[in-house]
């Protein structure tokens, strides 16, 4: 007879044989797979059963009755799982129980997920495995099961808690890796924008003075005097060949030589004036630009200061030193006024000095541009040295080689206004038959005295003393205003000397009798400039006899003011020109260049001022203003 009973754990009916009464045997129920013993009493067929403590495994019994071989595994908290890195390919095991969830590979760090594991023969018991074609099902009005249910939201059973994750948590370094990687790109892409930026404004500056270069050259009918056209050409070649060398590259040194050697070739061959001098003097202090350290020689971004300077130059190019190119454009200067050719000396020595190089204006270089005057120019390169540097050794060198020069035999001989000031700054005694001026004893101070005096009193940095003496009267107002402008130049502020030299200044009558070279008004101009004093500055620009001086006293004055103003933008009223073409200077084209070129550097060229500038005059003004235009744009990127 049949046994019909159910388990106690989940109610699942069963009919057994009657041999089974007794016996223990674990429930089929893949939810519930829990033993439990077979109620009810042997069959009447007379076999005993077994004592209630026998264990039969429910599955066995089955499986021997449809031939089914028992499963044989082992527990599943000793089987391991093989697994092996899709990334590195490491081999590793993990808990069978992990079957079906993420793991990260120990070697690599790397995602994967753990295979679903096959366990043998389909179980036909099991709901989740499908049933057999042709098997038999109950279904229960109003009841749904577990297999009846095919897709269910993921989302929707992890907050019910039916489903919880179980993946092992990542190392603290991958986020650290991350956010540095993420870090680095936010990084090289800036960069890229700022190279690209930077390279839209190179290309900008570098059109705005091509197009100043190729306005001068082609630009036809300029309503300029035959002797001023050349003078306007050549100006714009000297800040382009600075605009140039700025670039530090090879290329741009090439060009800057180039448009600085056809700037010396235009102005050769220009007839003699004054603004024909001061443009030469305007491309010596720029060829100073073109010397740099050794590295830079060796990267051919700069040249040597002298032929047996250091840095090696690339092989198979002409050779160009800052000397060399300095002594043609001094021998250019040769036939210059003599104060033009000292104020030239004194501003390249001074501007060698600060550069390191005080050498490269040695004696032969001065004495080709001033060669009756050498001691005196050589004295007065000395002191402006001595005055930048404070090189003590150096000047008294300087000061013995002066020696023979201050003698009765040598050449030049007699005694020079600015070496007594120079032998007493460094205590080198005067030649016995050099006669050196007297110290000042009060009343009227002779002009030999006071340059020497006011001299040494700056060298030795006493301002008031030498302010002092420069006021006291006697001499002629010519010395006593050179020595105020060298006062001023000297200063940090040039204020007290330019004003001392505005109160020294002849008037009316009195500046109608009295000779004063235009080029020290120039000088004081361009002080009350740098002091910023517009009224000053007209005081001393009206007291200059030369158109051509005038113009160019008020450009320099100008750029010094707009560089004093700070950050505000200059007028274009600052910078007027004649409207009458016979009037115009190379000084009025001068003053145009310092306007756009301090308004293109502290507004950033914001509206476009270029615009405005074709107003100027192609071939005149124009170029000017986009030279300017172009610098302006380089001084902002530099500073």
């Amino acid at each position: 007879m049949a046994i019909e009973t159910q388990c106690p754990h989940c109610k699942k009916a069963y009919r057994l044989k009657d041999e089974l009464a007794g016996k223990r045997v674990t429930c089929g129920n893949p939810d519930c797979r829990q033993a439990f013993t077979v109620n009810g009493q042997a069959s009447a067929n007379g076999v005993t059963p077994r004592p209630v403590d026998s264990r039969i495994d429910a599955e066995a019994e089955a499986a021997a009755i449809f031939g089914d071989e028992p499963a044989q595994a082992a527990p599943e908290d000793q089987r391991k799982i093989a697994m092996t890195c899709a990334a590195c390919d490491n081999k590793w095991d993990v808990p069978w129980s992990m079957q079906g969830k993420n793991v990260l590979c120990p070697e690599c760090r790397a995602r994967q997920r753990v295979p679903e594991q096959k366990t043998g023969k389909v179980d036909w018991r099991d709901p989740r495995a499908g049933r057999p074609s042709l098997a038999r099902v109950e279904e229960l009005e109003g009841a749904v099961g577990t297999v009846d249910v095919r897709h269910v939201s993921g989302e929707t059973l992890k907050k019910a808690g039916v489903i919880k994750e179980d993946i092992e948590a990542r190392p603290k370094w991958h986020y650290v890796a991350w956010a540095v990687t993420a870090v680095a790109l936010i990084g090289v892409v800036g960069y890229g924008i700022t190279l690209l930026v930077r390279s839209n404004k190179e290309d900008r500056r570098d059109q705005y003075m091509a197009d100043a270069l190729r306005d001068m050259q082609e630009a036809k009918d300029v309503p300029l005097t035959p002797a001023e056209a050349p003078l306007f050409k050549a100006g714009v070649l000297i800040p382009a060949g600075e605009f140039a060398v700025r670039k530090d590259d090879p290329q741009g040194l090439k060009d800057a030589v180039a448009h600085f050697a056809h700037a010396r070739r235009d102005l050769e061959a220009a007839p003699p004036s004054a603004g024909r001098d001061l443009l030469l003097g305007e491309l010596a202090m720029a060829q100073v630009t073109l010397g740099g350290t050794a590295e830079q020689v060796a990267n051919g971004t700069r040249i040597r200061w002298t032929p047996g300077g250091g840095g090696r130059q690339p092989l198979n190019e002409k050779t160009y030193t800052v000397q060399q190119e300095l002594q043609q454009t001094l021998k250019a200067l040769a036939t210059a006024d003599a104060v033009v050719r000292f104020h030239v000396v004194r501003r390249l020595a001074r501007a060698l000095a600060k550069a390191g190089q005080p050498d490269v204006l040695n004696h032969s270089l001065i004495a080709q541009v001033l060669p009756q005057e050498h001691a005196e120019a050589l004295a007065q390169a000395a002191v402006e040295a001595l005055k930048a540097t404070g090189d003590q050794a150096r000047a008294k060198a300087e000061a013995e080689a002066l020696v023979p020069l201050l003698t009765s035999g040598g050449k030049g001989a007699g005694v020079p206004p600015s070496a007594p000031a120079l032998f007493l700054a460094v205590g080198v005694p005067a030649p016995a038959d050099a006669k050196f001026p007297a110290p000042p004893s009060g009343g009227d101070v002779p002009d030999a005295t006071r340059q020497t005096f006011v001299t040494l009193a700056l060298l030795r940095n006493n301002a008031p003393e030498a302010l002092a003496l420069a006021k006291q009267p006697g001499g002629t107002p010519a010395a006593r205003l050179s020595v105020l402008a060298l006062a001023a130049e000297w200063a940090d502020d040039p204020g007290e000397a330019v004003e001392a030299a505005h109160a020294a200044l002849p008037t009316g009558e009195e500046r109608r009798k009295v000779s004063i070279p235009d080029l020290t008004l120039l000088r004081l101009t361009v002080q009350a400039g740098r002091a910023n004093r517009p009224e000053t500055v007209e005081a001393f620009v009206k007291s200059i006899s030369s158109d051509a001086y005038r113009a160019w006293a008020r450009a320099e004055a100008l750029r010094h003011q707009l560089a004093s103003s700070g950050e505000k933008p200059g007028e274009e009223t600052q910078a007027e020109a004649p409207s009458d073409p016979k009037d115009v200077r190379i000084g009025h084209a001068w003053g145009r260049l310092a306007l756009a070129r301090h308004n293109a550097r502290v507004t950033n060229n914001t509206p476009d001022a270029s615009v405005r500038y074709d107003n100027w005059g192609a071939g005149t003004f124009r170029p000017y203003g986009l030279a300017g235009l172009a610098l302006g744009l380089q001084d902002r990127n530099l500073r």
